[in-house]
């Protein structure tokens, strides 16, 4: 992918694409940026993995740029009451006297401070009030986990930095709490502490992200915000958006996606492999887009995927592992979803209630989301999908050469069977060592196929079939001719 994307719409991953979110999503910015400088409250909803927090951030940036001071609280880091208060004093420190003199005082010998860093620090008791401009300038947080009590100092400064300017609090990740099973920080209490002294300033713009298994955290009829403010949803970058993205012709965005549903960086890594193979060194081949064929868009596609799934199987492993951490079924219920299963379906001997809160977990933890255009689950990340279940690989039973005689692999003009559908084709293309084959059915529709060997089914399948049309034929050559008598 091109070196000039700026913004990433999902998590760096090993292929190291990004997306630039201006280009991508503008009108979604735009809309977020107005939302929070117009409402008390704004929610940003959408599953694992979608860029909620990037777009959030590039708004904050954006508003930032207007003199407001943004104070953000990331819950993924702040695991403890006292690591929460400890990171919301540096951010309010940085909102009123800005970000260089909080880094000097933290990365440089106070003998070195330049004398605008020396006065910045000096102004911090008087703008945030002794305990939070003391929190702000230790180098770390107070020893234990601590009670949510901590808070009360930098939330107390936060309301009267308000009352002399435009302020936002964002707090991200709101799910990270319920997702890893703790009960500190409360994060229900705390929007409540927030709501409850800022609800007649109108200074105060309060922002969450989070994923829909947490949502009622915030909008829950019990919850601070429940029909306050606006909730904006983020769904997945759609192809078009995909197209503007990467100057990939969208056709082959809307087949990518097709196979997606839209995760960011999966979606990222097969257009990359695709731009691989559709284009020479400094040029893009004429059918890139003018020449574009479904049949080809598809086979090379199946093929691009198969390369993409055979370089993550590392991270089904640890999807795994961590489906397992969360909940002792997780691992199960994960690989189920991933091969089609329903969760129920899976564990027809455990509780049902039992598997409902293994799902929630791994909902809160962003391993499954629910399918975009049907009932059921299925992995977040399809990468996961396409390590653990080999969707894209298929059998093929024993192949005869156009000379005869059994070959010892597969080779171009080869005939074969595909014993997983039961279809004839001919090998078009050896890739990978055999591995991959590019065929063409008899139909005349070519694909790209990852190769395995048969199971003991699929051949006794496929010797059933060929003695049937043994049989058929055998039968339909004793037939009688129409010239012939009977006696």
């Amino acid at each position: 992918m091109s070196s000039t994307s700026i913004e990433a719409l999902a998590a760096p991953e090993p292929s190291g694409n990004t997306v630039t979110l201006e280009v991508a999503r503008p009108h979604l910015l735009r809309q977020i940026i107005n939302t929070i400088a117009e409402q008390p409250f704004t929610g940003l909803v959408g599953e694992a993995e979608l860029g909620k927090s990037q777009l959030l951030n590039a708004a904050l940036r954006q508003l930032a740029s207007r003199q407001w001071a943004v104070v953000k609280l990331d819950l993924e880091s702040a695991w403890s009451p006292n690591r929460l208060a400890w990171q919301w004093a540096l951010e309010l420190a940085r909102a009123a006297v800005g970000a260089a003199p909080i880094s000097h005082l933290h990365s440089l010998d106070r003998s070195m401070w330049p004398a605008s860093t020396r006065s910045a620090v000096l102004s911090l008791p008087g703008v945030l009030g002794p305990e939070t401009a003391a929190l702000a300038q230790q180098p770390q947080p107070a020893n234990g986990i601590g009670r949510d009590e901590a808070l009360q100092a930098p939330l107390h400064a936060t309301i009267a930095l308000a009352r002399e300017r435009e302020v936002i609090l964002a707090i991200d990740h709101l799910e990270t709490p319920s997702a890893a099973g703790l009960r500190s920080p409360d994060v229900a209490k705390l929007l409540w502490s927030i709501r409850a002294p800022a609800q007649h300033l109108k200074n105060l713009h309060v922002v969450v992200a989070t994923r829909p298994a947490a949502q009622d955290l915030a909008s829950g009829t019990q919850s601070a915000y429940h029909l306050l403010g606006r909730w904006l949803t983020i769904q997945p970058p759609t192809a078009e958006e995909f197209a503007g993205a990467t100057g990939m012709p969208l056709p082959w965005c809307d087949h990518v996606v097709a196979h997606t549903g839209g995760h960011p960086s999966s979606t990222m890594e097969v257009l990359a492999e695709l731009r691989t193979l559709t284009t020479d060194p400094g040029q893009i081949l004429p059918d890139l887009p003018t020449g574009y064929s479904e049949r080809r868009a598809a086979s090379l596609v199946e093929y691009a995927i198969v390369t993409v799934s055979e370089r993550h199987v590392d991270l089904a492993r640890r999807s795994i592992e961590h489906a397992r951490s969360v909940h002792r079924l997780g691992s199960h219920l994960l690989a189920a979803v991933a091969h089609g299963e329903g969760p129920y379906q899976a564990t027809p001997e455990i509780p049902g209630s039992e598997v409902a809160k293994a799902m929630v977990r791994l909902h809160l933890n962003g391993l499954v989301r629910p399918r975009s255009n049907q009932r059921g689950w299925e992995p977040t990340d399809p990468r996961i999908r396409w390590a653990l279940t080999g969707s894209t690989s298929r059998s093929i039973g024993p192949w005869k050469g156009l000379r005869g005689g059994v070959a010892d692999g597969p080779y171009v003009g080869a005939h074969i069977i595909d014993t997983t559908t039961g279809r004839r084709c001919q090998v078009e293309e050896v890739l990978n060592d055999g591995a991959v084959l590019r065929v063409r059915f008899e139909d005349g529709h070519s694909e790209a196929i990852t190769v395995r060997p048969p199971t003991t089914d699929e051949l006794d399948t496929l010797r059933r079939r060929e003695i049937d049309e043994q049989v058929s034929s055998e039968t339909e050559h004793d037939k009688p001719g129409p010239d012939a008598q009977t006696e």
